[in-house]
């Protein structure tokens, strides 16, 4: 995917941004790098305990079926 180092890059100089997070996560995970899709979403949730991010119920859901 095109935009997948982007968002890696983004994520690195925005290590504390959930939405970054959320679609770095969602991108690996359509990809079917399941290991990388996992860490993403863990950090997520973990950054999402202390902000606004609306998507959290559907990256819950996404890291379930992992």
């Amino acid at each position: 995917m095109v935009g997948l180092p982007l968002l890696e890059a983004a994520v690195n100089q925005r290590p504390d941004m959930a939405l970054l997070r959320y679609h770095a996560g969602m991108n690996q995970l359509a990809l079917g790098n399941k290991d990388a899709a996992r860490k993403e979403l863990q950090k997520l949730l973990e950054l999402a305990q202390n902000q606004p991010f609306s998507r959290k119920e559907e990256a819950t859901k996404a890291l379930q079926g992992l």
